[in-house]
């Protein structure tokens, strides 16, 4: 009777145990320089851990989620390897990116491919040109060094140096950047939504710029950091009498330190192309901290964007940004960066345009159709390159926003205080090392429609 009972208590034990799997030993394979304990900061998934067999293939899928955020890796396996029923290794399958990308970068100097070609006539003196160096994963713990050096239409010299990890924990880290520029041809002010230039034969504005910033990972997703930063900038005599509100009050100098903080909540499946999961992102700034400098402003920046599949070939993407900026009264040099035109901060349809303001609000759509999604062997390129992946979507876009200005009669704005809405139709080409190409045909509510390409998804 007792071995009876001994029976029945023992029988769902052992079946229950068939559905978990230990894990015994990470074998790592492929890291000739990324280091193991960078890698194994990604992972959930830890030895001894015990997981039901049903969720392995989402658990790994979600761990290689992680692993390929870090744009270390051109492949990426991860799979468990039976040791015994209920004992198995993860095994980790990897090839590691080409690290090194000295080269020649030929561009123009304006905010994008639209002002340069319709606004000042595809002029060939204002591209710009130079000697970039990037080393990604320089010491095999994901650190990164870049060095620039620029001529043309400008001259910048810079370099930046990023280590994600300081601490044996692998949570705090240390990032710092110098850049100097000479700009002989500067956009002094804006008139009617667009830049009106200034040029001469020596520098118009020399700007330096510095900064080290304390980086902060906590768990897999948030990132925050905090940024000390020391700039200043100087014009010509001709700049500040021709707007004296450059820098205000007539001067030609300005300096000041900053004191930056950005948070980021990153639950995206792809950071470079993503169809799966969203963003959060805040920033705040202060320029001007001590009673010695030229300047005393703040803003504060927000975004949300998300990402949804529709199907297996149709998704979803929108993007909310939110700006505020304070005082009322702020330097033209400043302004210009806090309404629409610059980067991303923008509607599709006015690439043209930069309509300045203390404040804005932002919703842009994407809705992406995947034509085609195949990797190519390419077996006479170095194993980096072997594998070229080529995803192609058709995408449609469309845009609401609006820019608080204060004093839109200073610029003669016709574009702020009022909805702008603009959009239209694109194609986006994603293939080696995350290279996003876009072609798009953009037209806005003036029936204006331009051609816009760019090298980058727009968010």
């Amino acid at each position: 009777m007792r071995f009876f009972i001994l029976v029945l208590f023992l029988f769902p034990i052992s079946i229950f145990a068939q559905d978990y799997v230990v894990i015994k030993n990470i074998i790592i394979e492929g890291n000739k320089k990324t280091k193991p304990k960078i890698i194994l900061r990604e992972l959930a998934i830890q030895v001894g851990d015990t997981l039901l067999k049903s969720q392995v293939d989402s658990l790994l899928e979600i761990d290689k989620q992680k692993l390929t955020n870090r744009n270390l890796f051109n492949e990426l396996k991860l799979s468990l390897r039976p040791k015994t029923a209920s004992e198995a290794d993860l095994v980790i399958e990897l090839t590691e990116r080409w690290f090194f990308f000295p080269g020649l970068d030929v561009s123009w100097a304006d905010r994008n491919f639209n002002e340069w070609w319709y606004t000042y006539n595809h002029d060939i003196k204002r591209l710009k040109y130079g000697v970039y160096t990037g080393i990604d994963n320089l010491t095999g713990n994901a650190d990164n060094l870049s060095v620039a050096l620029v001529f043309g239409f400008l001259r910048q010299y810079g370099i930046k140096y990023t280590r994600p990890y300081i601490d044996a924990a692998q949570k705090t880290g240390l990032e710092f950047r110098a850049n100097y520029s000479t700009f002989n041809n500067i956009q002094f002010q804006t008139v009617e939504d667009r830049f009106e230039k200034f040029q001469q034969f020596n520098p118009v504005r020399k700007s330096f710029l510095g900064y080290v910033a304390i980086t902060r990972r906590t768990g897999f997703y948030l990132n925050q950091s905090l940024a000390l930063g020391y700039n200043q900038n100087t014009i010509a005599d001709s700049v500040a009498i021709l707007n004296p509100d450059y820098f205000l009050k007539g001067q030609t100098k300005q300096q000041y330190f900053s004191l930056t903080y950005n948070l980021r909540y990153d639950r995206r499946d792809n950071i470079n192309y993503p169809l799966k999961g969203y963003l959060i992102n805040f920033q705040a700034v202060k320029m001007g901290l001590l009673p010695t400098d030229n300047i005393n402003m703040s803003y504060v920046l927000g975004g949300l964007t998300y990402f949804k599949p529709l199907s297996k070939k149709l998704f979803l993407a929108s993007s909310v940004r939110l700006r505020a900026s304070f005082p009322k009264n702020q330097p033209y040099f400043q302004r210009q960066t806090t309404g629409f035109g610059i980067q991303n901060d923008l509607v599709r349809g006015y690439e043209q345009y930069i309509i300045d303001g203390q404040n804005f609000a932002m919703l842009k759509n994407n809705l992406r159709y995947r034509v085609l999604d195949r990797t190519f062997d390419l077996n006479f390129m170095p194993k980096q390159f072997q594998k070229f992946p080529l995803t192609l979507y058709l995408r449609t876009s469309g845009d609401i926003g609006y820019v608080a200005n204060n004093n839109p009669a200073a610029t003669k704005s016709k574009l702020s205080n009022k909805p702008l809405i603009g959009g239209g139709l694109g194609i986006d080409i994603v293939t080696w090392y995350n290279i996003v190409l876009q072609l798009s045909y953009y037209g806005n509510q003036m029936n204006e429609f331009r051609i816009v390409p760019k090298t980058r998804s727009d968010f």
